[in-house]
């Protein structure tokens, strides 16, 4: 799979180019912040590890940019809680 990072989302191409996955986002909090709203797979595609291998990937440029992660996403949220080493990548608001 290929990927491909753009301003909003991060999409995932197989070897003839064709978009099988899709993670949908916002950037907030001055670009420290990215809230996860929706991951999409193709059907034709389900349950070969497409979601997993795009939320890792988006993962890792979280950690490479130093940022957080809001997971409003159903996937994403399952993602973090079956690895809760990765917790402190977690966005939490700071209480006043």
């Amino acid at each position: 799979m290929t990927f491909e990072l753009n301003e909003n989302d991060l999409r995932g191409y197989d070897d003839n180019k064709q978009l099988i996955g899709r993670i949908s986002f916002t950037i907030i909090n001055d670009n420290r912040t990215i809230v996860v709203e929706h991951t999409w797979v193709d059907d034709n595609h389900r349950h070969q590890g497409i979601a997993k291998s795009l939320t890792e990937y988006l993962i890792n440029q979280v950690i490479e940019n130093k940022q957080t992660i809001l997971p409003l996403c159903p996937y994403t949220k399952f993602y973090f809680s079956d690895h809760p080493t990765l917790s402190e990548l977690i966005y939490t608001p700071k209480q006043k």
